[in-house]
C-alpha cells in the first residue's frame, strides 16, 4: 500500500462540524478566528481536542525528539532501513520537504511528507501518509490531511498532488480529482533526446528468435495501478455545514 488513510463516517463529521460550530460561537465573545483555535490550528503547531483526547500537528524538526518513534511509525506500513528512513526524516525543514506529525496527547500517532515537486514550483506532493494501526478508522486522517492542507496554504502553494492505491473514493470525498502522472524528481525526459537503440544486428537476429513474455494477468496490472490526484487550494479555510 503507497498511502495509508483512513474511511470517515457520518457520525464522525457531524462530531467535527457541532465541534467547530462551538468553536466559532465562543469565537465571536473573544473577536478570534475560529479556525485558529479549532482543530486547523495545529497546522501552525496548536492544539484541538478529539475524541477526548488533545491533538496537535507540528512539524517533525521542531520536535526531533519523536524521530524515532516516527522512524518506527512508518518502517511498520513500509520496510526500510532505520539508518536511510532517518536520513530521510532529517531533511524536514521549513520550507520543503516537510515532515509533519500528528500527536494524541504525548504520544505520535501519524506522519506525512510534503515534497518538493520541482516541474510545479507552487505545489506540493504528499507521501508516506500512515497512522497508527490501533487507530484508523476514527476520522484521524481527514483531521491530519486538512492540517496539512492549511499548512501548505501558509507555505503560499496553490495545489497538493499524491498518488494511492485503493483510497480513490476517500480523496474524493476531500475534494481531490484525479490527474495525469507527475514525478517528483524532475521532468520527464523527452522522447527526442532518449537513449536510442545502438544495438548491432548480430544482436538484432538473436532477440528476433526470443519468445515473447507472457503478458501480465489484468488482475495484476489493477493491483500495481496508482492513481495521481490533486486538489486546488482554496485562500480560506471552510467547514461545510450539514
Amino acid at each position: 500500500m503507497d498511502i495509508e488513510l483512513l474511511t470517515n463516517d457520518k457520525n464522525i463529521i457531524f462530531i467535527y462540524v457541532i465541534f467547530v460550530g462551538v468553536v466559532q460561537d465562543f469565537s465571536s465573545l473573544f473577536s478570534v478566528d475560529p479556525f485558529s483555535v479549532s482543530c486547523f490550528a495545529g497546522a501552525v503547531g496548536g492544539a484541538f481536542g478529539w475524541g477526548g483526547m488533545e491533538l496537535s500537528v507540528v512539524p517533525l524538526h521542531n520536535h526531533p525528539e519523536y524521530m524515532m518513534d516516527c522512524c518506527r511509525l512508518i518502517n511498520e506500513e513500509w520496510k526500510r532501513s532505520d539508518t536511510a528512513r532517518l536520513h530521510s526524516l532529517q531533511n524536514s525543514c521549513d520550507k520543503l520537504p516537510t515532515s509533519l506529525i500528528l500527536l494524541q496527547g504525548k504520544n505520535l500517532i501519524g506522519h506525512l511528507k510534503l515534497s518538493v515537486i520541482p516541474s510545479i514550483k507552487e505545489a506540493c506532493f504528499v507521501e508516506s501518509v500512515v497512522i497508527a494501526t490501533s487507530l484508523r478508522g476514527k476520522g484521524y486522517g481527514t483531521i491530519f490531511m486538512r492540517n496539512a492542507e492549511e499548512y501548505c496554504k501558509k507555505l503560499n502553494l496553490s495545489a497538493i498532488y499524491l498518488s494511492t492505491k485503493g483510497q480513490e473514493q476517500f480523496y474524493s470525498k476531500l475534494g481531490y480529482t484525479e490527474c495525469p502522472p507527475i514525478s517528483i524528481y524532475g521532468s520527464y525526459i523527452p522522447k527526442s533526446i532518449a537513449p536510442q537503440n545502438v544495438c548491432n544486428k548480430q544482436k538484432d537476429d538473436t532477440v528476433k528468435h526470443v519468445p515473447p513474455p507472457p503478458p501480465l494477468p489484468i488482475s495484476t496490472t489493477l493491483k500495481t495501478k496508482k492513481t495521481f490526484m490533486v486538489k486546488q487550494l482554496s485562500s480560506s479555510a471552510t467547514v461545510t455545514k450539514i
